[in-house]
């Protein structure tokens, strides 16, 4: 499910005055999904409330009395991409899996769908000095580490490091980290694929929990 086409009432309520009018809250969603498209095109050093406005097809004070400003709109647009994050993670480890193999894979593979799509745009809200967008990104990280976790819980068997719950945290950590951190540093003369590299970090996961030496 894109981001651009999710509706906003989790942004509203925690961000922003729930607008009470259908037109209202349809020029929220119009605002939010033009930060987007904003953010993706030109980065956060291009980001700018006339271009927003502009985009979204709004006078700036409209997008001002749904918005404080650049940070609070910022906000809910990180907002909205980690929810679409958190749920889409959680409808892809949600079901039953036959393999230790397969259940990393479906993690890595969803996690890198996503930052495909909104990498841009998360590139430049993941690294934030903010506290509070760090704070709502360390919420997502952590509830994505954890659908992973408990995944690969039923297979602690299988894993060779003497803790294995220590390892299935370790993995949980380095797999996720390494995919938010290629939001940075993948690019398309790489010549590395966004599910190339999700199958490759699959495998190296695996192969960690099925031959650890510690």
């Amino acid at each position: 499910m894109g981001t651009s086409k999710q509706t906003t009432p989790s942004i509203a309520n925690r961000i922003v005055r729930e607008p009470t009018q259908r037109r209202s809250r349809e020029t929220l969603d119009q605002i939010v999904a033009a930060a987007i498209t904003i953010l993706q095109r030109d980065g956060d050093s291009g980001f700018t409330i006339a271009k927003v406005a502009a985009e979204a097809k709004v006078s700036t004070g409209v997008l001002y009395s749904n918005f404080e400003g650049k940070t609070q709109l910022i906000l809910a647009v990180k907002d909205l991409i980690l929810g679409s994050v958190e749920e889409s993670v959680s409808k892809a480890m949600s079901r039953g899996f036959e393999s230790m193999d397969e259940a990393v894979y479906a993690y890595t593979s969803v996690i890198a769908s996503e930052l495909e799509r909104d990498g841009r745009a998360l590139r430049n809200l993941i690294f934030s000095p903010d506290e509070q967008q760090a704070a709502r990104g360390g919420q997502a990280w952590t509830a994505t580490r954890a659908a992973l976790e408990a995944a690969l819980e039923p297979f602690a068997d299988e894993i060779a490091h003497p803790d294995p719950r220590k390892a299935i945290r370790i993995v949980s950590r380095t797999t996720t980290a390494t995919l938010i951190h290629s939001t940075a540093s993948l690019t398309p003369d790489d010549g590395i694929s966004w599910q190339e590299l999700a199958g490759e970090l699959a495998a190296m996961t695996v192969n960690y929990l099925r031959s650890s030496s510690q």
